[in-house]
């Protein structure tokens, strides 16, 4: 039985247009994209009251959204986030970043990556974020 040849993460890093930055790590940064006054929109929101939520003064800037994809849903030691995913506002437009483990290895140097992401905002926006994302990432 013939085996598939492993791609090296350089060639990894290359097909996912992103950057290896440490053993076993990608760093994907997508393009910028502008805020349109033409988008999209769920009518249903214009009924909401975000400010409670967000308060006055919140400014977008300040956000960090952040989504992580795991070896499991237990959420035990075992768990690894091998995809950890944020989008913020930088002037404007939406920048996302997304870092990508190839080998265990990167673990070390994606925590350090998301630390210092997560230290320059004011606030996390998740989704089960509370129960499990950020729980995950502080245990490891």
């Amino acid at each position: 039985m013939l085996k598939s040849p492993i791609a090296s993460d350089e060639e990894i890093a290359h097909e996912l247009h992103g950057e290896l930055i440490a053993d076993g790590l990608i760093k994907i940064v997508t393009e910028s994209m502008a805020l349109s006054k033409e988008r999209p929109s769920c009518s249903a929101l214009a009924e909401v009251d975000l400010e409670p939520m967000l308060g006055e003064q919140t400014p977008l800037e300040s956000l960090l959204a952040i989504d992580t994809e795991t070896t499991g849903l237990s959420g035990g030691s075992g768990t690894v986030a091998f995809n950890i995913g944020f989008a913020y506002m930088r002037e404007g437009e939406v920048e996302v970043t997304q870092y990508v483990l190839t080998k265990y290895s990167g673990e070390k140097a994606m925590l350090e990556e998301v630390s210092a992401l997560i230290s320059q905002c004011e606030a996390l926006v998740t989704y089960n974020g509370k129960s499990f994302d950020v729980p995950l990432l502080v245990t490891r």
